[in-house]
């Protein structure tokens, strides 16, 4: 019998794991990607939250000044 992570192995199961473990590492890219941004005027990092349950819902929030945002903006190919 096939298992995965010791139980038998079910189709769904694998799928939620794949997904958790993706929306994860897309967490840490973003935040990888934003660390290190500094205002260019007063050098204050911005504050990011990453939130979302699933890739669906994934959205990410940054507070900071105009110039700030604008560098994550463009950290993030926007």
């Amino acid at each position: 019998m096939l298992k995965f992570n010791g139980r038998p192995f079910q189709s769904g199961d694998f799928t939620r794991a794949l997904e958790d473990g993706i929306f994860e590492q897309a967490k840490r890219a973003i935040l990888d990607k934003l660390r290190g941004v500094r205002d260019p005027n007063t050098g204050l990092a911005p504050k990011i939250t990453v939130t979302g349950r699933d890739l669906k819902s994934l959205a990410v929030s940054v507070e900071g000044s105009e110039e700030l945002i604008a560098e994550v903006n463009r950290r993030l190919g926007r």
